[in-house]
């Protein structure tokens, strides 16, 4: 019975009653989803229509229709308002999770649907929503709903609503694929609801037989983008750029940043710390007619660390991303980045890439944990652009407080970035980010008033030296102790060392002038060392102040036998 097909000289009412007659064979076998199958077949080919309706119907569906008319009730709850007589499909059980469709205004079956055996949706979330435009066939949607979990599934039907709300009828129906679903009735419904709701985001990927969605969706963000008194409750990601006297490059990172189709997901925060310079620029982005863009003016020069601390004091976002003024964002690369952060809020701290050295490298993300690891990697990264963080966890902690009561440590003043990593890193984890790039950072910074051949001021012994031990006392204050004190001290004294080995590599002749050699350097940066853990005397144990004394004496012996191989 299984090989009607192979007789190519039966014409088409010979094969269909082969069908049939094959499709009682089965039923009588009990083998009912061979026999609705070959039911199918020879009411396609013609054959005894409305006798194999009627028996189907008597057979499949009336059996189950109480059963269909429950699952429709309880799946359509905040979905559909139709009533179950309005449905055009009825689905033929062939097992618990296996149904045929029959459409009964054109009185033709559609091929059949398996249910899943559990939910589509997962708790990896992602950020982006997906819009399902003028599809009926659920069957046809489905494998983008399962493409990823998306943030939202838009549904929007027009005229295949009395199709699509059929599906409603199988069991389970909701919990398996409705978890994350919103259903617009039509065009004008959706319009409406995304434009009276800002805080509601757009969707970035259209599935649509119709090219009619982009500039509508295009439409309505110009829209929120042109409108600058909304609320913008919902902002997911600040941007921050603390500038001074840069103007054009602040003014070239904020159009770019722009250039993104996120509207109400992102917010762009500039806080010109009482710029000299730059003024026309600076007054280009105050005058930018474009709701992500904040721009707030220091009547004064403030320092860096209150505009660093102002512009975190600024941030809407349930999460804020630093960067230097003089940076580029890829913009075409951030919806990577707004999935990863979502999908990672265990983290307090996250660390993107970018193209240049001051980033380092990283295949893919990682995530670190609370302790050595996760402080090591947060407290590493001296550039600023790329650090990011959980802004209700730098609120809890009283971070910007924190930063403010210690603005004469010279680590928070000038890398204040890298004290926010420790603190946060001690009660939470820290996601460093792989790739593709979010940033394309500038390899030297401008400092004013200073010659290209001169070594910079944050580069001398003094300063190395102070970053250093200020940032032990960090690590004493916030009770640091045993070995993870001596690793930390350990690894500050490293780069100590690497920093210095930085400076006389890119300047040799500021030293040379002085007559000094690496070698010097690296004896009197020891010794320097040694007597600020000495001078901690009374804030650690005396285990520990020999622990961290043995372990810089190693880590001096082997820089100075090997270097930095």
């Amino acid at each position: 019975m299984d090989e009607i097909n192979r007789y190519g000289s039966m014409d088409e009412n010979e094969i269909g009653n082969a069908y049939y007659q094959a499709a009682y064979a089965y039923f009588e076998e009990e083998r009912y989803e061979n026999a609705v199958e070959n039911f199918i077949k020879a009411y396609t080919c013609g054959i005894h229509r409305e006798e194999i309706l009627e028996n189907l119907y008597n057979c499949f569906i009336l059996p189950n229709e109480m059963e269909f008319k429950k699952n429709y009730e309880e799946n359509k709850r905040g979905f559909l308002d139709l009533s179950y007589e309005q449905l055009e499909i009825d689905f033929i059980p062939v097992s618990d999770l296996k149904f045929y469709l029959f459409h009964r205004p054109s009185r033709e079956f559609l091929g059949c649907f398996q249910l899943d055996d559990t939910s589509i949706m997962t708790d990896d979330v992602d950020f982006e929503s997906i819009l399902i435009a003028d599809c009926w066939d659920f069957r046809q949607m489905l494998p983008s709903m399962k493409e990823k979990t998306w943030e939202a599934v838009y549904i929007l039907l027009n005229d295949q609503e009395t199709k699509f709300a059929s599906f409603f009828k199988l069991p389970c129906f909701r919990e398996l694929y409705m978890g994350n679903v919103i259903i617009f009735k039509n065009t004008d419904i959706m319009e409406r609801v995304f434009e009276k709701d800002s805080d509601i985001y757009l969707p970035k990927r259209i599935l649509s037989p119709s090219d009619n969605y982009d500039p509508i969706l295009n439409k309505l963000h110009q829209k929120r983008i042109a409108d600058l008194d909304q609320k913008r409750r919902a902002v997911f990601l600040s941007i921050l750029i603390p500038s001074y006297n840069r103007g054009a490059k602040a003014l070239a990172a904020v159009q770019e940043i722009c250039r993104t189709n996120y509207d109400s997901e992102i917010e762009i925060v500039v806080s010109d710390n009482g710029s000299v310079l730059g003024a026309q620029e600076y007054q280009k982005i105050r005058d930018m007619q474009d709701s992500r863009v904040r721009y707030y003016r220091n009547e004064e020069n403030l320092g860096f660390l209150e505009n660093f601390i102002r512009v975190l004091e600024l941030a809407k976002g349930e999460y804020a991303i630093l960067s230097a003024d003089e940076d580029l964002m890829l913009p075409e690369n951030l919806s990577y980045y707004l999935s990863l952060i979502k999908k990672n809020k265990d983290c307090g701290v996250f660390l993107t890439s970018g193209i240049s050295g001051n980033f380092g490298f990283s295949e893919k993300e990682t995530v670190r944990l609370q302790g050595i690891d996760g402080i090591s990697s947060g407290i590493s990264k001296n550039y600023m652009t790329g650090a990011g963080y959980h802004m209700e966890l730098i609120r809890q902690l009283g971070i910007t407080e924190f930063l403010r009561s210690h603005k004469d440590n010279l680590m928070v003043g000038l890398y204040p970035h890298c004290v926010i990593n420790f603190k946060l890193v001690l009660v939470s984890n820290i996601l460093q980010c792989g790739q593709p790039p979010l940033w394309l950072a500038e390899e030297a910074e401008e400092i004013d008033g200073i010659d290209e051949k001169d070594i910079k001021p944050y580069m001398t012994m003094d300063s190395r030296e102070k970053q250093c031990a200020d940032m032990i006392e960090i690590f004493v204050e916030e009770g640091v102790h045993d070995s993870l004190l001596c690793y930390l001290c350990g690894e500050r004294f490293w780069k100590f060392l690497w920093l210095l080995y930085i400076a006389i590599d890119g300047f040799p002749d500021y030293y040379r002038e002085r007559g000094i050699t690496w070698e010097d350097m690296l004896e009197e940066a020891a010794g320097r060392y040694k007597k600020n853990i000495s001078r901690l005397e009374d804030r650690i144990t005396v285990e520990e102040r020999e622990m961290i004394l043995k372990n810089v004496d190693e880590i001096y012996q082997n820089i100075k036998e090997n270097g930095f191989a």
